[in-house]
């Protein structure tokens, strides 16, 4: 998905005023199968291209959280949680295994 200038700014200053959450493979647990698989070909497919882009790949709560896989202008591949349009925390992902629960 085309990312602006201004996304790529907040995400960024968001990576760069927070640490990634310690729990992150817990927060793995509260999205549903087909979204981490969904999430998985996103994550492949986000490999490939040259950042910064953006895809939301799950939500849940009603859709008050959802999950997005950002990979910036250093090609680091990031999952962000975001609830009611707030970012709330992210995740650094090396591989796919954080796809697997």
């Amino acid at each position: 998905m085309p990312i602006t200038e201004e996304q790529i700014t907040e995400l960024d200053t968001f990576i760069s005023n927070n640490e990634p959450d310690p729990n992150e493979k817990e927060e793995s647990r509260g999205i549903s199968i087909d979204d981490l698989k969904n999430g998985k070909n996103e994550y492949k497919i986000l490999r490939e291209k040259k950042g910064p882009e953006y895809e939301i790949f799950g939500s849940n709560a009603m859709g008050y959280n959802c999950y997005s896989l950002y990979k910036s202008r250093q090609n680091k591949i990031y999952v962000f949680s975001v609830y009611m349009q707030t970012l709330k925390s992210y995740y650094i992902i090396e591989d796919e295994s954080w796809f697997c629960n």
